[in-house]
């Protein structure tokens, strides 16, 4: 069924009035009536209403509004929206005649909520209630409500506190309300209070004692006549001023009581009608009984009204207003009704020219109160007769009133005169030249635009300037506004022009005679010459050349012609130089840059040798013998000779020598360059340590370079010479688009001179320019280092010296960008005298941003899950076959690592991860007999990092030679070793990792592991660690949450809990663990640790103990919160005997009642409980209560533990508040009476019962 609503805007008539007004004046213009929008009607309940909001953006354009939309979900009616049926979204279409748009009604049904009446509950006895949501999904919290003190409700339990009650609950949650009644039992005798003052129609629910609550009976209530009546137990007062004698009667009950009733008649005002604004009336109340008039207040919605001391003001007309008269026992209503004769405005008159009219506009607000009108106003500026004004003097403002019986208001009336206009003439003007012309208004405030018109080509005229186009005329112009019109004349002269060639490449000291013409030669004139400056003179018609390669503009002017000329002159070419350099045999291309003393003459330059040994491309030289060699360098216009020295390089100096650590970390350079490297993108940042990512710069990626296409894989130690050699090697084996480097430093720490470091840069740059020829290179000035030292002071001055050097030599090449930094660094910023601290190498990244360095975003095709090498050696991924290579063979502790990155950045959440995973143990000579592992780990960064205190993660899995499998970590200051996760065959095993939400499983083969520590296990990263060995694994690597909560859902049911669990599985203990290290297991149920509000119970043996009293201790069992040793309580064997005493916080059982016996070779068995309330904690042993905590933390969670001990925990059930409600309810009332003793108390106090 499809609805129409029709809405009226009350302002309608007056706007369209408006409108047909503007219409008559400006028929022409194009109406634009806007734009209309509706809020959106949100979350609307069902059977609750809600006022639309429609909006015009141009709110005199506002029409009549039809509201239609599709079925019944909503009804629409006089602007207000109510819902009919929830959970709906109706689409409505709001339309007018103009307009149109769409808006959404969003409704809403939370259902009903029922629960269940409790009957009959006896005084003591506690029942669950019983809440029922129609829509159990809108299910919320419910808060219940009543009144006394006849029964209490806690935790959604009811007790009974008083007998023969019937209480009615409201259970409110907050979207639904209902009620529910309680009725509770006693015996013994009857007593009824008294009902004092009882008013007529008013009802009160008689109290009715049994001093026995289980003897209680059904009353009968007698008394005479029919002043009151009395059903199911509530007396009503019939008649007024009465006093009723009433038996109650039972089986065997009999009491009387009165009941006594008032009557205060009742209250009238009287209505007040037609009561016009600012007037007033006092109002008229009655009495039916007058003895009982009480004073009165009165209310009302709106201010359209006044009442002050009885007294009622009209303030807003034409307005119907109920008013609420009440006193302390009265209540009654009446009308009050207003008048209004509304407004009279009449619209101004804006500039109304000398002897025109205009009809005045006059509304009045209220259209059936108008009346006849009455115009008066001073002078004689303007005439009004029969409604319509004349202006007969110009440029006035006359202020009118207008007035009727009832209405009175002023306008304005102006008037306009725009007086005269006159051109002075324009006279002999010349040909090209122009005249502003000069118009005059008689009246200037009355200026208009001006247009003028004349016939012909010969003047032309353009925002108010003329310009002569053809000389010797005459030619009459008019000017014309909207209000004026005039003519005036122009005349025109022509002198013709004057034209004088340029003077061309005008050698310096010689001169040149000036040429001018005329194109009216019998115009010709006497000429002067102008110019700026002193690089010419002019004399006589004739320029010198004084400076030269100059050109210099000058002004010929005459009395009638203006023109301008160039004057160019040509100097000395300048020189050609070449500095002296060095080449080296063997080495590729040198390339030499030439400088032009006078650039403006800088051109290519041609380069020869007449001897032999030396080859010349373009500008790059290479040698092939020791020698100086001779090279001429020629252009059009210079020449010169330099000398090119070759040297034989000593590659054999042990400088130049790669030794194994050098090698190898080359080799996994190399290997990260194939593994993420992309040719002509990737920008890679090498030299000595300062960039070597493994010893100094373990953020490059991640806090610098997030997201980009870069590398940090310098080598630390090296020096020029190395990457000399690695140029050459394995460098050129990759093709980045930027290299950007710091090197040098350990040349000059080594005792190389100045002079030799800026040679061998030279070299290792010459190298690397012919091997990478579309690579940029970025070089750092060498960082000085820290010390007041004489000698490395003298070093700093050597690594200046090369500074410099190399800032000369980078800035003639355009390869090379020399970036300074070193005046950036003091020695505050070095960790060790020498290397940057971490948080400072931002200043490199900020110089070499600033020297125009473009890096890459990270490709498309590197999105998504990646495997980063972090560590020694090489670790890759692929992500087609989702497999990780990689491992190392240089003698440990260097391990691989890699981890996990997503889109660029280290992957950093939740996750899960499995696949296989194969070792292959190194065919290395040296590691013929060395261990070796790979490590699967959850940790919390993304560096290689081993375990430590210092740290809370990592914790993992990892896998030895012999196929040994162990779970290694540190955390929640527990160094731990959680045992074997089985034997691994053939170096080849299945692995998944879990880590979600604080809980970590970690499994081989099938055989699981789980963790639960909510404070060390978030923000977890996934590493691949290994040492002495290659491996290889598949990797399939989830990150949706939805799919990680149902693996570790799956996973947890075959885990073993170490510290927490999904289940309460047994949790054993070795009589060699103590509970300061791995003797200890938070309890978890349902993947949560058990914090508060919860039931556990379960039994404990122990089988064997270890007495001779390691670190001084004796066995010991341990159940508490947290791993605080304050808020426990022991099993504690002091005397070694087997004798077992329960001790609070160090204090011991002496009576023997609080102790548990072991017999020698016998298994001790305890049964055991713990209760946990709002932070309190109940401890029962062998069924008996013998231990209570107040006011402990409700975040600590339960750790059980055991020391010197050979002991299991089993059988274990719980039961909490979060995960089994009603249950937990019913099973917690049983502990009602001992809870509700110890609730008051919220200090932490330890008691022993």
């Amino acid at each position: 069924m499809r609805k129409k609503l029709t809405i009226f805007v009350c302002f309608i008539m007056t706007i369209c009035l408006g409108l047909a007004l503007s219409a008559c004046s400006s028929s022409q213009k194009k109406t634009d009536y806007g734009t209309l929008t509706v809020e959106n009607v949100i979350n609307l309940e069902v059977g609750e209403s809600a006022t639309l909001v429609p909006t015009f953006s141009i709110s005199d354009k506002a029409e009549e509004i039809t509201y239609t939309f599709d079925g019944e979900d909503i009804s629409i009616e006089n602007g207000v929206v109510t819902a009919l049926v929830g959970n709906k979204s109706v689409t409505v279409t709001a339309k007018t005649a103009h307009h149109e748009t769409t808006f959404t009604v969003s409704t809403l049904d939370y259902g009903l909520l029922t629960v269940e009446n409790v009957i009959d509950l006896e005084i003591g006895k506690s029942a669950i209630i019983n809440p029922t949501f129609s829509f159990p999904e809108k299910a919320e919290e419910i808060t219940y409500i009543f009144d006394g003190e006849d029964i209490s409700i806690e935790d959604g339990v009811v007790t009974a506190l008083v007998g023969n009650k019937s209480v009615t609950v409201t259970a409110k949650t907050a979207h639904h309300e209902t009620t529910f009644t309680v009725s509770t039992l006693d015996y013994g005798t009857l007593k009824v209070e008294n009902v004092i003052d009882l008013e007529i129609g008013k009802s009160a629910r008689l109290n009715a004692i049994f001093s026995i609550l289980d003897k209680a009976e059904e009353i009968t209530y007698i008394f005479d006549g029919e002043d009151i009546s009395i059903e199911d137990g509530v007396v009503t007062a019939l008649v007024g001023n009465k006093s009723v004698i009433v038996t109650a009667k039972t089986a065997h009950h009999e009491t009387t009581f009165t009941v006594t009733t008032l009557d205060y008649g009742t209250l009238k005002v009287e209505d007040v009608l037609d009561l016009e604004i600012g007037k007033s009336i006092t109002l008229v109340p009655t009495f039916s009984i007058s003895d009982k008039a009480e004073e009165i207040t009165y209310t009302f919605d709106g201010e359209d009204i006044s009442i002050e001391d009885g007294v009622v003001t009209a303030l807003v007309g034409n307005k119907s207003v109920t008013v609420t008269a009440k006193t302390t026992h009265h209540e009654t209503t009446f009308i009050v009704t207003t008048l209004d004769y509304g407004t009279l405005t009449v619209e101004n008159v804006i500039d109304l020219e000398i002897g025109k009219s205009a009809t005045l506009n006059a509304i009045f607000s209220i259209s059936d109160k108008a009346e006849e009108i009455t115009y008066t106003f001073d002078g004689e500026d303007i005439s009004i007769e029969d409604g319509e004004v004349t202006a007969l003097v110009g440029n006035k403002s006359v202020t009118v009133t207008a007035k009727t019986a009832h209405h009175e208001t002023t306008f304005t009336v102006s008037t306009l005169d725009y007086g005269t206009l006159k051109v002075d003439n324009v006279l002999d003007l010349e040909v090209g030249k122009s005249a502003i012309i000069n118009p005059t208004f008689s009246f200037p405030e009355k200026a208009e635009e001006i247009t003028y018109t004349f016939d012909g080509e010969d003047i032309s005229i353009e925002n108010g300037v003329v310009t002569a186009l053809v000389g010797n005329k005459s030619v009459t112009v008019t000017a014309k506004t909207a209000h004026h019109e005039t003519t005036f004349i122009v005349s025109t002269l022509d002198y013709g022009t004057l034209k004088v060639d340029d003077v061309l490449d005008l050698e310096v000291g010689k001169s040149a005679i000036i040429n001018p013409t005329f194109s009216i030669s019998d115009k010709a004139e006497e000429i002067t010459y102008t110019f700026d400056g002193e690089d010419i003179s002019i004399e006589d018609g004739v320029v010198t050349a004084l400076v030269g390669n100059k050109s210099v503009t000058v002004t010929a002017k005459t009395a009638h012609h203006e023109t301008t000329f160039t004057v160019v002159t040509v100097e000395n070419r300048g020189e050609l130089i070449v500095e002296n350099t060095t080449a080296w045999v063997g080495y590729p291309a040198i390339d030499v840059y030439p400088k032009f003393t006078n650039s403006n003459y800088a051109e290519p330059v041609v380069y020869s040798c007449a001897q032999s040994g030396i080859e010349i491309n373009g500008n790059l030289i290479s040698v092939a013998q020791e020698g100086n060699y001779t090279v001429s360098a020629k252009t059009t216009y210079h020449s010169t000779t330099f000398t090119v020295s070759a040297k034989t390089v000593d590659t054999t100096h042990e400088w130049y020598v790669n030794n194994d650590r050098f090698n190898y970390k080359a080799d996994t350079r190399l290997k990260k360059w194939q593994s993420e490297g992309i040719d002509n993108s990737t920008t890679i940042y090498i030299g000595d340590s300062f960039f070597d990512y493994s010893e100094c710069w373990p953020d490059f990626e991640t806090t610098h370079y997030v997201g980009k296409d870069a590398m940090c894989i310098g080598i630390s130690g090296s020096k020029t010479y190395h990457w000399e050699t690695w140029a050459n090697g394995w460098l050129s084996k990759t093709a980045p688009k930027n290299v950007v480097m710091h090197i040098g430093t350990n040349n000059v720490s080594a005792g190389d001179t100045a002079e030799n470091t800026f040679d061998s840069l030279k070299r290792m740059f010459t190298i690397m320019r012919a091997r990478l020829p579309q690579t940029t290179f970025y070089w750092f000035s060498i960082t000085r280092h820290d010390s007041t030292d004489a000698g490395v002071i003298a070093k700093n001055n050597v690594r200046d010296r090369v500074n410099e050097m190399m800032e000369k030599w980078c800035s003639e090449r355009d390869y090379m960008v020399y970036v300074h930094t070193v005046d950036s660094i003091d020695g505050s910023m070095l960790r060790d005298g020498v290397h940057p601290k971490v948080e400072y190498y931002k200043i490199f990244v900020d110089a070499v941003a600033e020297a125009g360095i473009e890096i890459n975003d990270l490709p498309e095709n590197r999105k998504g899950i990646e495997v980063i090498n972090q560590g020694y050696d090489y670790i890759s991924y692929n992500a087609t076959t989702k497999t990780v290579t990689g491992g190392i063979e240089y003698v440990a502790p260097y391990r691989a690592a890699g981890f996990v990155r997503k889109d660029g950045v280290f992957y950093k959440g939740n996750f899960s991860v499995s696949g296989t995973a194969t070792i292959r143990q190194s065919t290395a000579e040296h590691l013929a007999t060395a261990n070796y592992w790979i490590g699967l780990f959850v940790s919390n960064n993304y560096h290689d990092t081993w375990y430590s205190k210092s740290k809370a993660l990592p914790l993992g899995v990892m896998v030895f030679k012999g196929g040994v499998s162990q779970i290694r970590g540190y955390y929640a200051d527990n160094n731990l070793t959680a045992g074997s996760l089985g034997a691994v065959v053939n170096n080849t095993f299945t692995y998944k990792i879990i880590s979600y939400n604080g809980t970590i499983v970690l499994g081989i083969n099938d055989t699981y592991k789980s963790f639960v520590d909510e404070t060390s296990f978030k923000d977890t990263y996934f590493g691949i660690n290994g040492e002495n060995c290659t491996f290889e694994l598949t990797m399939d690597f989830v990150t949706d949450a939805d799919a990680i909560k149902k693996d570790l859902d799956d996973t947890l049911k075959l885990a073993r809990p170490v510290i927490g669990a999904g289940s309460l599985e047994d949790i054993t203990f070795a009589k060699t663990e103590e509970i300061g290290k791995t003797g200890k297991a938070f309890v978890s149920y349902g993947g949560k640790q058990l914090t508060d509000n919860y039931i556990i119970s379960g039994k404990l043996d122990i089988y064997d103990s270890d007495m001779s009293k390691p670190n001084n201790q004796c066995p010991h069992i341990h159940i508490g919160f947290g791993t605080s040793t304050a808020d426990r309580i022991l099993l504690y064997d002091r005397s070694l005997s087997g004798n077992y005493e329960l001790g609070l916080p160090y204090t011991y059982s002496t009576d023997g009642t609080d102790s548990f016996v072991k017999e020698q070779g016998k298994t001790l068995t305890i049964e055991w409980m713990v209760v946990k309330v709002n932070g309190n904690a109940f401890f029962y042993l062998d069924g008996e209560l013998r231990a209570v905590y107040t006011g402990m933390s409700k975040t600590n969670g339960l750790l059980v533990g055991s020391e010197w001990n050979d002991s299991k925990f089993y059988d274990m059930k719980a039961l909490s508040l979060e995960l089994d409600s009603t249950l937990y309810q019913t099973e917690i009332a049983k502990y009602s009476s001992v809870i509700s003793q110890y609730q008051n108390q919220t200090t932490n106090n330890k008691i022993r019962v």
